[in-house]
């Protein structure tokens, strides 16, 4: 399924440019910029759907591992103004949905998170999907585990 392929490429990512964080996030840049243009990333030179959670959750894995490989680690994950009662959702898309919103008001909020180009080399960019990468995982340990049909929507 796509969200597997998805995830393997950003990992051979990670392996390719282990130990070259500015490599890995130039490579990171056009794939970042495709998803937020199109929702989705060319695997195989089509286009797979890949939801927000999906998508940012292998980038952060990945990112994870980069950053390993030079001995550094993500930033505290950020949450300004997060509102917990997005926590409640029970249905993944709903959850999904709200934490997208709440995601995109504080890219909105910060005119240097805006870009999704250039952003990605800003450390409040990752503390910011650190913080939806937790988010998400607490919401599958509470609720179920995303299957892979929904990892095209969620």
């Amino acid at each position: 399924m796509s969200h597997a392929q998805f995830d393997g490429m950003m990992q051979s990512l990670a392996s390719t440019f282990a130990g070259d964080v500015d490599g890995f996030l130039s490579a990171l840049s056009p794939i970042h910029v495709r998803w937020h243009a199109r929702r989705g990333v060319v695997i195989g030179g089509a286009l797979q759907p890949v939801g927000f959670l999906t998508f940012h959750h292998s980038v952060v894995q990945a990112y994870k591992r980069e950053l390993r490989s030079v001995s550094s680690r993500l930033p505290a994950p950020w949450g300004p103004g997060y509102n917990p009662a997005i926590d409640g959702a029970t249905d993944p898309v709903d959850f999904s949905d709200r934490i997208e919103r709440w995601h995109n008001g504080v890219h909105n909020s910060d005119m240097t998170l805006m870009n999704p180009a250039t952003n990605i080399w800003r450390p409040r960019f990752w503390a910011l999907h650190n913080f939806i990468d937790k988010k998400f995982t607490a919401w599958q340990k509470a609720h179920r585990k995303i299957t892979a049909a929904e990892h095209a929507t969620v």
